[in-house]
């Protein structure tokens, strides 16, 4: 069957080597085509026999000529190093001989054609193995482009680790998936970690991805003996590449001990490929030393961190990437370095608003960059009046308590969210000087009801209170350490429970942080309002670097982190 012109085009341009998408675009008209259509059209052509067969003719021709112009070529320059070796024996060796000097420029050049210099060995039959068991792939066209001086810098083995850090939808995560992926493929007794520090994250985050990345390329997953390219079960949590038995694991990293007793099958088989995901969640940089010190056992390791710097610039990864090491390649990203199509204008449209609310936090949401914690930590707080109307719009509101002890007062206060802007709405409020149980008790229930713009209680024709639909009545969250104060609420017939002390107190305060917008009613949350807004974080007074977070007038901020518990502890929500 004969080809046409566009089709011995594409074949020309693979022969001379350029990558298949690169070949295509050079054949067809790929102007209106996305880089994954253009890519998965390359493969396509690819596996058509007609095709791949001349491809492989003309590259067997190219390889044929190639080493007869090789041959003929080492064959004239080693009959310059014979005659410079003839004239040597005749004339003598003596300083500044032209004898000496073109054998020594000819015997280089022939170490260098002939690879000697080198000292390079690879076995044939690996070789042959790689040809056959990775597919066909352009990892260029799937990339944001700025992710090719890192592709580059490891493919020389001028970095074995890459410290990916960036703001909001800068692709990061997917370009760490696809080059590890790509690198575990080429390397047949490489076997691959996944870690982050929760392990209860993994499955949403690390094992979703890599799934995501094997279809990326075109492979099927699939459960043992449904005959797939790859095999993956949850119990334990791992994905084996069938052709070769190859690994992938997944851990969480708040025991690293268990992984120094990692055992394969395979006697060559050796951890060399590590990504941790959320680097930054990691406790210190002793904890990261330790996951790396666990796994590593091989000549060669490739170890990629990809997270979102926290804003505070003393924050241990901050520092860690300003340090200078053999073979760290420290790459930072944003959502402006990428292509509108791989994220939309939707996303793009969400930056600017926050950018136009909120600057300094879109600075280091969006933009990946350490802007510091001096003054106020909030500084997201919009007041506005929030209406009934937009009561009733919310399709996420709780409820959270902070009991308050001795001199601090005792806080209740209702909290919507709005997932898609994600915007923070403190809505009601109440507070008592006085822990009496019996009279806030009362004074929630009656805040419980649902109240026209002029704060009046709405009821039905019947004399019947018109809750929330939400039912934020039964959604109402505590600070778990009074046992005592929820049961006694509980008694009263309220829907309480004790919030996990599991996510601290620093992880709540970030993430109210990165809100878009923290909207507070303040006529109705006049304390709200005010400890929002004027909360400031620990600071030394001597060079101005962040200490923490004050434990003082911050009963709302944590009746907040209280009912927010489930959004703030969800990986799924950034």
């Amino acid at each position: 069957m004969a080809l046409t012109p566009k089709q011995e085009k594409f074949i020309q341009g693979v022969v001379s080597g350029m990558t298949y998408s690169d070949a295509y675009r050079a054949a067809y008209n790929c102007a209106r085509m996305k880089p994954e259509t253009v890519n998965n059209k390359a493969y396509e052509m690819m596996q058509k026999g007609e095709i791949s067969a001349r491809v492989e003719k003309a590259r067997a021709e190219a390889a044929k000529n190639a080493q007869w112009s090789l041959d003929l070529a080492v064959e004239r320059v080693r009959k310059l190093n014979d005659e410079a070796v003839s004239d040597l024996e005749k004339d003598g060796l003596y300083k500044g001989s032209p004898a000496v000097k073109a054998l020594i420029e000819s015997t280089a050049l022939l170490n260098r054609m002939t690879g000697v210099d080198k000292q390079i060995v690879k076995a044939n039959t690996e070789t042959e193995d790689i040809r056959v068991l990775v597919p066909p792939y352009d990892l260029s066209a799937n990339i944001s482009p700025t992710f090719c001086e890192v592709s580059r810098a490891i493919d020389l083995g001028q970095a074995n680790r890459v410290m990916l850090k960036g703001g909001r939808g800068s692709t990061k995560s997917s370009y760490a998936y696809q080059k590890i992926l790509d690198v575990f493929l080429h390397r047949p007794h490489a076997q691959w970690i996944c870690g982050r520090r929760y392990a209860n994250t993994l499955r949403r985050s690390c094992f979703a991805n890599v799934l995501w990345a094997i279809a990326k390329r075109g492979m099927t997953v699939g459960k043992p003996g449904e005959g797939c390219d790859f095999d993956k079960t949850t119990s334990p949590m791992e994905i084996t590449y069938n052709k070769t038995g190859q690994k992938i694991l997944f851990y969480g990293l708040d025991e690293p001990e268990k992984l120094k007793s990692i055992t394969f099958e395979d006697p060559k088989a050796k951890i060399e490929l590590l990504l941790l995901e959320e680097y930054n969640q990691l406790a210190c940089a002793e904890d990261a030393r330790n996951v790396r010190q666990s796994v590593f056992r091989s000549d060669y390791s490739l170890e990629i961190d990809v997270y979102n710097p926290s804003p505070d610039d003393m924050q241990w990864t901050n520092q860690e990437a300003r340090l200078e090491e053999p073979g760290k390649l420290v790459h930072h990203s944003s959502y402006l370095d990428v292509p509108e199509e791989f994220i939309g204008k939707r996303f793009i449209e969400q930056a600017e608003q926050l950018k136009a609310i909120n600057p300094k936090a879109y600075a280091n949401e969006y933009m990946g960059e350490e802007t510091g914690l001096t003054g106020t930590v909030f500084e997201n707080v919009v007041a506005q009046t929030i209406t009934y109307e937009d009561r009733l719009q919310f399709k996420w509101i709780r409820c959270g308590v902070d009991w308050g002890y001795q001199n601090d007062p005792f806080v209740w206060l209702m909290v919507g969210y709005d997932r898609k802007t994600r915007m923070l709405y403190i809505i009601d409020e109440v507070f008592n000087t006085e822990t009496l149980d019996e009279a806030n008790i009362n004074e929630v229930k009656r805040h419980l009801v649902d109240r026209d713009d002029k704060g009046q209680p709405i009821y039905t024709n019947e004399g019947k209170p018109v809750y929330n639909k939400h039912k934020p009545q039964n959604e109402i969250r505590a600070d778990a350490a009074a046992p005592k104060d929820i049961a006694t609420w509980r008694h009263a017939g309220m829907a309480i429970m004790g919030a996990s002390k599991r996510v601290p107190v620093d992880d709540g305060i970030r993430w109210l942080q990165k809100r878009k917008a923290i909207v507070i009613d303040r006529e109705r949350c006049p304390l709200a309002f005010q400890e929002f807004s004027r909360y400031r974080a620990k600071e030394d007074p001597n060079d101005g670097r962040f200490l923490g977070y004050p434990d003082k007038d911050n009963h709302t901020i944590d009746a907040v982190r209280y009912a927010a518990f489930d959004l703030i502890s969800d990986p799924d929500i950034p």
